[in-house]
């Protein structure tokens, strides 16, 4: 495929912003519904509704949609304020709450 140039490019990041949009906002509606303790559960929800494929229910996706809550606010990861703590390393991910420890093997 050719670069796009003009209004072609625009065009295309303007679709790529919508899908974001719709992305973020299937991530805050199941967190307003009910709390997700885990992020391959968010994960796994967001992919049903947005109708992808079940491949796409992996870590580095589950990752990424717990960041949209952290970027809004829905969630604070910040100064022992929140009970909810996530921390990485380079192979792992550690979602901490009070009643549990998710740890996602970046490998698998």
């Amino acid at each position: 495929m050719d670069p796009l140039a003009g209004g072609a490019a625009h065009k295309m990041m303007g679709a790529g912003l919508e899908y974001m949009q719709r992305i973020h906002v299937a991530i805050r509606e199941i967190a307003a519904k009910s709390k997700v303790d885990d992020p391959m559960e968010l994960c796994a929800r967001v992919v049903k509704i947005l109708d992808l494929p079940e491949v796409a229910v992996n870590p580095l996706i589950a990752k990424s949609f717990v960041s949209h809550l952290i970027s809004d606010g829905s969630i604070d990861y910040s100064r022992n304020t929140c009970p909810h703590r996530a921390f990485y390393d380079a192979d792992n991910f550690y979602y901490i709450s009070k009643k549990s420890i998710t740890i996602i093997n970046g490998a698998d």
